[in-house]
């Protein structure tokens, strides 16, 4: 780096280093006025515009020019025109650098097979998908209610939702409960006929056919005496509804009816139970929301709105599960009677017995203390499978014919 002279009384004085400048600036012998020149150079200029050399305030930093720039303290014009060299070699490196990562990004983009990567279907893959029980789940639970939301009408909307439930359910206890390979037209066709057949009649019973007293039990102040109406009443009567496609299944197919199945068609059929009712239950639910609405206003109508959505899950996701356990039960009793051959008529009692009392149960508890009545919910899922595994280890030990 060239050596510096400045200006003292006409006198030149240095050659000096740029630091020792910076010494005698800052022992007052140098003052910004003071004239600076690089050795061998007749350029001079005021010592204050050399950068470094005093404590510059902001105005003096914004005021400082090219020229001044030329004699620094940091380095000199040579240096100023390397580090632009290099400023521009680095900018035409990474220019080339992007342009050669574009070109590869084209190279390997033409040598990915899209087929392959993107959309990976063939046949195979298309059969394994249609057998796979897990896949077609998901994409129902995905699907199905998106389907829904698409149909005009609301009341065949909540139609669609109850059917979609109940088939949920269904698949669930086919393919993870019951495990058992049965054609799936006896079990539309009993949950189907359970919804549409058996709850009309079981309504024309109680309106026309069984008597008011015995139908007021459930509505005693008592709580006995409601106890024993929703087992005598609601139990009986909604359980012998729901165990009929079961009976139809024994007398139609014989010695060749599937015991697994018939069992997995009384599940059906109190999905079918359950599903028809609760759109009857939903209604009633819009409806007392629309009263609340009317005596209370906006707050009324909040109220009566969350009361109904509570309702319709509920009834949805959990009532379905209980009657289909509850049907569920009594027809392995009936099975286990049928298989057998023997003690046909008592084991339909005890089965009839063990559906009403819990079924009875649960509806009394529900207005009574909820949290136990979930606990007869779990303890008839108990019971459940605990006959449906004993029955499998019955077939098992004593194979019966496989058929549909």
């Amino acid at each position: 780096m060239q050596k510096l002279f400045f200006d003292r009384d006409g006198s030149p004085q240095g050659p000096y280093e740029p630091k020792e400048l910076r010494t005698l600036a800052k022992a007052g012998l140098l003052t910004p006025a003071t004239l600076v020149w690089k050795e061998g150079e007749s350029a001079k200029i005021e010592a204050g515009r050399i950068r470094g050399l005093f404590p510059a305030t902001a105005p003096q930093q914004a005021q400082q020019s090219a020229e001044a720039a030329a004699i620094q303290i940091e380095g000199d014009g040579e240096h100023l025109a390397a580090l632009q060299s290099a400023a521009v070699d680095l900018g035409s490196q990474s220019l080339h650098a992007v342009r050669g990562q574009a070109s590869q990004l084209l190279i390997d983009l033409r040598s990915v097979n899209f087929k392959e990567e993107v959309f990976p279907v063939d046949r195979k893959l298309v059969d394994t998908l249609i057998g796979d029980t897990v896949f077609w789940v998901v994409v129902g639970l995905a699907g199905v209610p998106l389907l829904n939301s698409t149909i005009d009408r609301r009341e065949y909307q909540l139609t669609a939702f109850a059917l979609f439930f109940a088939v949920l359910w269904g698949v669930v206890f086919k393919a993870l409960i019951v495990k058992v390979a049965i054609n799936w037209k006896p079990l539309a066709a009993s949950l189907f006929f359970t919804g549409l057949i058996g709850i009309p009649v079981l309504l024309y019973l109680y309106g026309s056919i069984l008597p008011k007293s015995y139908l007021g039990l459930s509505e005693s102040e008592s709580g006995f005496t409601s106890l024993i109406g929703y087992i005598f009443q609601v139990g009986i009567c909604e359980e012998l509804t729901k165990i009929l496609p079961v009976f139809a299944y024994l007398a139609w197919m014989r010695k060749q009816a599937n015991p697994l199945g018939a069992i997995l068609i009384g599940v059906f059929s109190g999905l079918g139970f359950a599903a028809f009712e609760n759109m009857g239950y939903g209604n009633l639910a819009i409806f007392n929301s629309g009263l609340l609405a009317k005596k209370g206003g906006v707050a009324g109508a909040t109220v009566g709105t969350q009361l109904a959505m509570v309702n319709v899950l509920l009834r949805s996701l959990s009532l379905v599960f209980c009657h289909a356990v509850f049907s569920g039960i009594f027809a392995y009793f009936v099975i286990a009677g049928f298989a057998s051959g023997k003690r046909f008529l008592a084991m339909v009692v005890i089965g009839l017995s063990v559906s009403a009392v819990l079924h009875g149960a649960y509806d009394w508890l529900t207005g009574v203390q909820m949290t136990v009545a979930t606990g007869v919910v779990v303890l008839s899922f108990i019971l459940f499978y605990a006959y449906l595994t004993k029955f499998k280890q019955l077939i098992e030990s004593e194979p019966v014919p496989d058929a549909n």
